[in-house]
Order: C-alpha cells, then structure tokens, then sequence
C-alpha cells in the first residue's frame, strides 16, 4: 500500500536479516543479506530514503559494507559484539576494519551509524 501511494510510510520486520553476508560473499550464518536485498529493490522502485535498523548480537557488519557510501540508505547497527557469540567478534572485526567511528565513507558518511 506504501508502494500504490494509498500510504506514505512502511516498517518491515525481517527474519533472518543475513546482516553479516557481504555484497560479495556469505559470512557466519548468512548466505544473502535479505535486508540489503530488500533495501536495493526499494532503491529500484524509486524510494529515496530508506532506514534499517538491525538490533542483533551481532554488528551488520555486511549490510553496514554494501551501503556504507550510499546516503539512500541509513543503517543504524545495534549490537553487543561480545567474544562469546558466534561468530565470533564480529563488531570488535567491523570496529577494527573501519575504525571505532566508523559513519560511512564518500556521500555515505553519517549514513551509518553501529551502537554497540
């Protein structure tokens, strides 16, 4: 109903999410990242602004990768990013990569955002 114009907002709540597979390859336990999918058919469909909010164990470490330099898309990663989960260490491994203040690279900078 979003789409027809009949509403102007929607929320989606999706299990699994696939938040660590990478534009690229799957990681952990994903195989698709189903968020990023979603997110790239809505960019398709002509949506200019699209947010995802992923409260996991886990850091979005995938779905922070594929968007972090599209302004479009702000991710916002919640997370605890404790050594005892599996996989583990993934938002200390996305902290390290990037940098602790991490916030996207290029137009992206500001548009994601990993709380943990």
């Amino acid at each position: 109903q979003v789409h027809s114009g009949r509403l102007h907002n929607g929320l989606c709540l999706v299990r699994p999410p696939g938040n660590l597979a990478t534009a690229s390859s799957g990681a952990g336990c994903c195989i698709f990242n189903n968020v990023a999918i979603g997110a790239a058919t809505l960019k398709k469909l002509g949506y200019k602004r699209i947010m995802i909010v992923d409260i996991d164990v886990h850091a979005a470490a995938g779905t922070s990768q594929i968007f972090e330099a599209d302004p479009s898309v702000l991710v916002c990663s919640l997370h605890q990013g404790s050594p005892t989960f599996y996989p583990q260490n993934t938002g200390k491994a996305w902290a390290k990569k990037t940098g602790s203040e991490h916030m996207g690279v290029g137009e992206g900078h500001g548009f994601n955002v990993n709380v943990s």
